[in-house]
């Protein structure tokens, strides 16, 4: 998925942080649609969580009631928009009218994560945020790709024995795509199922209150299942570009990776030639600042991703392959002066996390290095031991036989 950079709102401050003057619905629309927040002044108490008391002479305890959204100009995959292909259903008890466990302590005990704060629908860190709701999000890029959401009444009153329903949300035609080969519809039915147990006695229901059972949720799971396999394969096709004679050009994160696939008459990979580091030939100047502006997307991606790095290590050695090859001056063209641009800031990069680490990770790291080392002696001994025993073994015969 690619994500488009935008320039700062008419109520966006140079920090930041937004103008709670400006109207939610411009804020939503200039935002990106996978799961781009529409935001609210990160001051006068929104972020607070409802119960504090209303009443407080201390401004920082007073609850502020959320801004009136307008549903139709909300993202397609938020909980309250009107976009036709949100999937809803309901989790409600099946005896009694309310659960007698709350809605965070039933997602606890189901194994979702905790939000780090409560907040109405805001901007905060580059996420969206719904005030008591519990959203599944990527583990890579942080996006919400489902839902959890108690009933409104329960978000205003949070005690024991008020929570009637959970409402479940999901847009596979719209929501963000997970990356690591993670499958979202594998996700949501585990996680569906995990509070169904953690509630005690729930059912799944639709829209007009029809039991979902268990081949109903696969029916559910199916289908999210096809709408994200349709859009998988669209945006690969959008990144393929036919270079003739049976040779695909794949794009893939950054600009300068790609693929060259060699296919068969029935589309086939046969042969897949991967480039990391797709250095111009460029002057000195113009490659050093070519390269800079590559460190600076690579860098751009790892800050906004937990786990893809697009191929860091790789790209590095591409790099430092492409340094390596005969630069004649500065006056004449080649890829090393990209490379150099690209490796420099990198390594000024690297320079000053390396003086913002927490010491103690590192030697987290040494200890899991030197445990992998012990691993690997012990699992090289009991290798070695077979021959170690046979070697003794002819040693001691030929001695006898002496």
């Amino acid at each position: 998925m690619t994500l488009q950079k935008r320039s700062p709102d008419a109520g966006e401050s140079a920090s930041g942080l937004l103008d709670p003057e400006t109207t939610y619905g411009n804020q939503i629309m200039s935002e990106i649609v996978a799961d781009t927040p529409a935001g609210a002044s990160d001051e006068g108490g929104v972020h607070l969580g409802v119960g504090v008391d209303p009443t407080s002479g201390n401004p920082a305890y007073r609850w502020a009631p959320s801004p009136t959204v307008d549903p139709a100009v909300l993202p397609p995959n938020h909980p309250d928009s009107l976009s036709p292909t949100k999937i809803e259903l309901f989790i409600r008890p099946a005896k009694g009218e309310a659960f007698e466990r709350g809605f965070q302590e039933g997602c606890d005990a189901a194994g979702l994560p905790s939000l780090r704060f409560d907040g109405d629908v805001t901007q905060h860190q580059g996420f969206l945020r719904v005030n008591g709701s519990r959203p599944v999000r990527c583990a890579d890029t942080g996006h919400s790709l489902f839902w959890f959401s108690p009933d409104s009444r329960y978000v205003q009153l949070p005690l024991a024995g008020t929570l009637k329903e959970i409402r479940v949300t999901i847009d596979p035609q719209h929501c963000p795509l997970p990356g690591n080969h993670v499958s979202l519809a594998s996700r949501f039915r585990e996680c569906v199922k995990w509070l169904l147990d953690a509630m005690g006695g729930a059912v799944l229901v639709d829209g007009i209150g029809n039991p979902v059972g268990t081949d109903g949720l696969e029916r559910i799971v199916d289908h999210i299942h096809h709408e994200v396999e349709a859009r998988s394969i669209e945006l690969e096709r959008q990144a393929t570009t036919d270079l003739g004679g049976g040779r695909f050009r794949v794009q893939c994160n950054l600009s300068f990776q790609h693929t060259i696939e060699t296919r068969g008459p029935r589309g086939k990979v046969k042969e897949c030639e991967y480039v990391y580091f797709d250095a111009p030939v460029l002057r000195w100047g113009a490659g050093r600042a070519r390269g800079a502006e590559m460190a600076r997307e690579h860098l751009a991606w790892l800050r906004s991703h937990r786990k893809d790095d697009a191929d860091l290590e790789r790209t590095l050695q591409a790099a430092f392959a492409a340094l390596a090859e005969a630069r004649p001056g500065q006056e004449s063209p080649s890829r090393a002066h990209a490379a150099a641009g690209y490796i420099r800031l990198m390594i000024e990069t690297l320079a000053i996390g390396g003086r913002l680490l927490n010491p103690e990770w590192i030697d987290d790291r040494v200890t899991d290095s030197r445990r992998s080392q012990g691993w690997d002696e012990e699992w090289l001994a009991v290798k070695m031991a077979p021959m170690r025993a046979a070697r003794a073994a002819k040693t001691q015969r030929e001695e006898g036989a002496a």
